[in-house]
């Protein structure tokens, strides 16, 4: 997950375009649960977390 685009204004109106929205922690870590992966990351090179 790209976690500096989910700030993004210009990411945002993209999505809402689509009826869409960016994907929270929570729901990224509940997925993981859900399908058994080893582990959830999130990163962004722009910010460099």
């Amino acid at each position: 997950n790209k976690k500096d685009l989910r700030n993004d204004e210009a990411t945002k109106r993209e999505l809402i375009k689509m009826k869409q929205e960016p994907v929270r922690s929570e729901e990224g870590r509940t997925m993981t649960e859900r399908i058994g992966a080893v582990g959830y990351l999130e990163c962004s090179a722009k910010t460099k977390e």
